[in-house]
């Protein structure tokens, strides 16, 4: 059985069995049992990457900014990302941030994607083009695209 799936199982019934279990005291507790677990492992995070990207996409892509460039953004409020190698086709500081948005989410889809050990992501898009997003800044990312 997945991990994270475990967890949550487990959490659910100690909460429903034991009304004064502290989250600390049950995580302690599973975590005696399975001792390398992190609860944002990369399993976990692909499921967030899926869930807040490629879910969404129909309905977000009519919900985010038209013709709002990359070079406009508000990156402390966007979240800050490298671009680790691009193709020269698409100038980065030309593309709109809908169209960005598309190639993290045709990068998740197809599973183009890297959880680094630091949890940072990199993204790989068809073209080959690699954004690199550090995970506190990916958070920002998804509570933008959230607020829409």
């Amino acid at each position: 059985m997945d991990i994270n799936l475990l967890f949550l199982i487990e959490l659910d019934n100690a909460l429903q069995s034991e009304s004064d279990i502290s989250i600390q005291s049950f995580f302690d507790s599973f975590r005696k049992k399975h001792p390398h677990f992190e609860i944002f492992n990369p399993r976990f995070i692909s499921m967030l990457l899926f869930a807040q990207i490629v879910m969404p996409w129909e309905s977000l892509k009519h919900r985010l900014p038209k013709k709002i460039m990359l070079s406009d953004l508000d990156f402390e409020q966007w979240g800050y990302f490298k671009v680790l190698n691009h193709n020269p086709k698409h100038s980065i500081h030309k593309l709109d941030l809908r169209f960005f948005i598309r190639k993290l989410r045709n990068s998740i889809s197809h599973n183009n994607f890297r959880i680094n050990k630091d949890k940072s992501v990199t993204f790989r898009d068809k073209d080959n083009t690699k954004i690199k997003y550090e995970w506190e800044e990916l958070i920002r990312l998804f509570s933008q695209l959230n607020s829409l």
